[in-house]
């Protein structure tokens, strides 16, 4: 069997939240599929593939999935939170992406607010949350693309594990650390505001301090970033001298 399945399967099979995994070696998207299966699967499920054809990133961006070269899976879960607490999952997640990555490769992570992981400017792993109206509350829905192998059309294009790691990279170790700290770190979620991430978060952060073009549906302006607060709203100052909260949007360093 291949090794990113196999890894993935036994991953799910140990797994705290999901253990119920949808797994087709070739898909549209985990996304488009985990959206589709929603309201038939009652509890926590991941769905997992190992080559999207419309692999689908923020802002309906196009993700590049290239066939068995990286990690491509939805997570879905059932937060009993409120609204306003969901925003933070991202941040949540991309601190257990980092940890998970800085275990493979030693060299200097960092985060570009709120969702994607690079390495020496390059991106290594991005990811994509859309919230759910589910009764009550919302459901989470999270796609996941880590690049581990370089595709040969890809090289020079984008980072993947290996390009940084000293050695071999141990596919089944990283997917099953993947899914620990997926697990973990959405636990400290339930539990826990921002705030006790805070500190931790920032020391990854790539734009603190830096001039950055924001782009929202509804404006387009350049910043520089200033402070992520303890509700992990990103904080801006204008050309014009005003501060500005982000909340969400498209940042270009």
């Amino acid at each position: 069997m291949n090794i990113i399945k196999q890894s993935v399967l036994q991953s799910a099979e140990n797994s705290k939240y999901f253990k119920y995994i949808i797994f087709e070696d070739v898909v549209t998207s985990t996304q488009t599929i985990a959206k589709e299966k929603l309201f038939e699967i009652e509890n926590s499920f991941v769905v997992s593939s190992l080559h999207q054809t419309q692999g689908v990133g923020r802002f309906k961006r196009e993700f590049e999935s290239p066939d068995n070269c990286g990690f491509y899976s939805t997570f879905v879960v059932r937060p009993n939170v409120n609204r306003d607490k969901l925003m933070q999952f991202n941040l949540f997640i991309a601190l257990a992406i980092t940890k998970t990555i800085e275990r493979f490769i030693n060299r200097p992570i960092g985060i570009k607010w709120p969702n994607d992981i690079y390495v020496e400017g390059k991106k290594l792993c991005g990811f994509l949350t859309e919230m759910i109206p589910d009764g009550q509350f919302d459901t989470i829905v999270c796609g996941i693309g880590v690049n581990i192998f370089n595709s040969p059309s890809e090289v020079g294009k984008k980072a993947a594990l290996e390009t940084f790691a000293d050695e071999e990279i141990d596919v089944g170790a990283f997917v099953k650390t993947l899914f620990q700290n997926i697990e973990k770190y959405y636990d400290l979620f339930l539990k826990n505001d921002f705030s006790m991430i805070r500190d931790t978060y920032v020391s990854y952060s790539t734009v603190l301090g830096k001039e950055i073009i924001i782009t929202t549906p509804s404006e387009q302006y350049e910043a520089t970033a200033i402070d992520i607060d303890d509700f992990g709203i990103l904080k801006v100052i204008d050309r014009d001298g005003q501060i500005k909260s982000v909340l969400s949007a498209d940042i270009e360093e």
